[in-house]
């Protein structure tokens, strides 16, 4: 605080005005600590939930049974892509399988080209074994990037009404699309 030489401010006036600027200081201080603590948790929410979201992408599951025909099915559940490879690649017994086997995508899909790696990888072990593949309930999407991928996989697709559809939300009209 300055003080002009014509006005006489008194020494309590100037203590004053200094407590008040340490204050000040003391409550910016305080204020950025409690900032930088909620930058921190806001961090520490954004990278458990990324953990999280990562966590439950990569648990592919495959639930098996074995058709009236003989025919062994493995339901995949979760998508197929570069983080889940080799989870994917496990639930395979090639060996100890029957001679048909299926496996069914209703609740999966092929995402990536390390997923079209892993599905051909399977299918190829299966094949030199001398058993039948076939692959189900594929979205016309996934067929299709098989298919571009490898021409070969469209003898083993198997389409169905029941091919899951996904859909894309826009704001056009269909007639605009």
């Amino acid at each position: 605080i300055q003080a002009t030489p014509d006005v006489d401010v008194g020494k309590e006036n100037i203590w004053y005005a200094y407590m008040y600027d340490v204050s000040d200081a003391v409550h910016a201080e305080q204020r950025m600590q409690q900032a930088r603590e909620q930058a921190e948790q806001a961090a520490t929410v954004k990278a458990a939930s990324l953990k999280f979201a990562w966590d439950n992408a990569v648990r592919i599951r495959a639930r098996k049974r074995i058709k009236e025909n003989g025919t062994k099915v493995y339901e995949i559940w979760g998508p197929l892509f570069f983080g889940s490879t080799q989870s994917f690649a496990s639930k395979f017994d090639v060996k100890n399988d029957p001679s048909k086997i299926e496996i069914d995508f209703i609740e999966s899909r092929v995402s990536d080209h390390s997923g079209i790696e892993a599905l051909e990888r399977v299918m190829d072990k299966y094949i030199d074994e001398g058993k039948e593949v076939l692959l189900t309930h594929l979205s016309p999407e996934c067929q299709g990037l098989l298919k571009k991928a490898n021409p070969n996989f469209g003898k083993y697709i198997q389409s169905s009404i029941e091919d899951p559809r996904y859909h894309v939300v826009t704001d056009l009209m269909d007639a605009e699309v």
